[in-house]
């Protein structure tokens, strides 16, 4: 039988010996993924052995490479945010909104775990008149933060802090004479899950840790493990450009 092969590759397949030395072909490039770039009508490639030494060919893949990482960050924000919305929807969170005397504008979001009102109507320390701090209890001055938080363009460092071990990526609000556990699911938003007088933690050491222990085991029975931002405050509130 014939083929297509040259004469060398034929001999060699029926035992003989070939007449000219085989020759060496070089391997093909293989290009297995190809995007482009719609606003310079260059094409941009990824995997290949692929050079340019043109200013608009690296002004492009910069540009490709961008836009990527905005849709991946865009995907995860709406991820996030589906499943914050799902717990809502399930009544464990609710949107904290701004009172109607509030003339500010919200422009950060806020969620309240249910517990956390429970927890906040049950503590009398937080609304009895003794305890009034420039003439408003500790309750209603954990509501003002609450507010500064959903209007300021970026509360005071002193407002949110990373709670240690910073890995775990729960953060507390300091309202006066109170503390509000939670974290953070993206950039400009707070969870407030849990709190505690500024006295009780004083007065109990371990206090502090058990309600950050207290916050992990909230996000981690709602699964809400990868909404989570870590870093300090300007990576929740990073500077505006």
């Amino acid at each position: 039988d014939t083929c297509h092969r040259c004469p060398s590759c034929c001999a060699l397949l029926s035992g003989g010996r070939p007449d000219s030395p085989r020759r060496e072909f070089p391997a093909k490039q293989t290009i297995y993924q190809k995007r482009y770039c719609h606003t310079a009508r260059v094409k941009v490639y990824s995997g290949a052995q692929v050079q340019s030494d043109s200013p608009s060919f690296r002004r492009c893949a910069q540009d490709n490479h961008n836009l990527i990482n905005s849709i991946i960050a865009l995907q995860q924000r709406l991820t996030y945010m589906a499943t914050v919305d799902e717990i809502v929807r399930a009544g464990i969170l609710e949107v904290y909104e701004l009172p109607d005397w509030e003339p500010r504008q919200p422009i950060n979001r806020l969620w309240v775990a249910e517990s956390f009102w429970a927890e906040f109507d049950a503590m009398d320390s937080l609304h009895v008149e003794h305890s009034a701090i420039g003439g408003r209890t500790i309750g209603e001055h954990i509501e003002i933060i609450f507010n500064d938080f959903r209007c300021a363009e970026r509360p005071h460092a002193g407002d949110l802090k990373r709670m240690t071990p910073s890995r775990h990526g729960v953060r507390k609000l300091h309202p006066p004479r109170a503390r509000v556990y939670g974290w953070c699911p993206f950039q400009r938003s707070f969870v407030a899950v849990t709190l505690a007088t500024e006295i009780s933690t004083k007065t109990d050491r371990k206090l502090n840790d058990a309600k950050r222990d207290e916050v992990r085991a909230f996000i981690k029975k709602h699964k809400l493990e990868d909404s989570m931002v870590y870093g300090d405050i300007l990576a929740v509130f990073p500077p505006s450009n």
